[in-house]
């Protein structure tokens, strides 16, 4: 098993999916773009394969906790939920060609949402997202190859079955 750089997850997914073989990607192949979705998708149905996202999160022992109360009944009907991610770092994230710096909101949405959708397998119909600019300078638009200028962002979520849900994600 090996890791790469998310902006290259969809296009390895497919190179996978070519040389006939299951792909299972540690995070959403889709990186900041719908187009890479339609080919993977498709890609995913004519081969008769499996793609699966691997976010790792799911795998945590407390979020498993949760989705067993969940999937017994032990939280009655979700109407509105919320959770909150914490990614601050002093210094950016080591990355290839620093992809991590700047990520703009919900283009990679991985551990953000993961917990909601761990714990209900649910999924988001509608997102709307409102941002801060960043204090931190290596964050800051002029500073990161997205010109995002967003280091708080909450977004609240319609889900599949009507429940709604806020998020703050902090990265200051």
């Amino acid at each position: 098993m090996w890791a790469t750089d998310a902006p290259s997850h969809a296009r390895h997914c497919l190179e996978v999916l070519k040389h006939d073989k299951h792909v299972a990607c540690a995070v959403p192949a889709v990186f900041g773009s719908l187009e890479e979705a339609d080919p993977l998708f498709e890609a995913v149905k004519t081969s008769g394969l499996t793609y699966m996202m691997f976010e790792t999160s799911c795998y945590h022992e407390d979020l498993h906790a949760m989705r067993q109360i969940y999937r017994s009944g032990g939280f009655g009907e979700l109407v509105y939920s919320e959770d909150e991610y914490y990614h601050y770092t002093a210094e950016p994230i080591d990355s290839y060609l620093d992809w991590r710096v700047g990520t703009p909101p919900q283009w990679y949405p991985t551990h953000s949402n993961a917990y909601h959708i761990g714990v209900t397998g649910g999924s988001f119909t509608e997102v709307s997202c409102m941002g801060m600019p960043s204090l931190t300078p290596w964050l800051q638009a002029e500073n990161n190859r997205y010109k995002n200028p967003f280091g708080i962002v909450a977004h609240q979520s319609a889900l599949r079955d009507g429940e709604l849900m806020k998020i703050p994600q902090y990265r200051w």
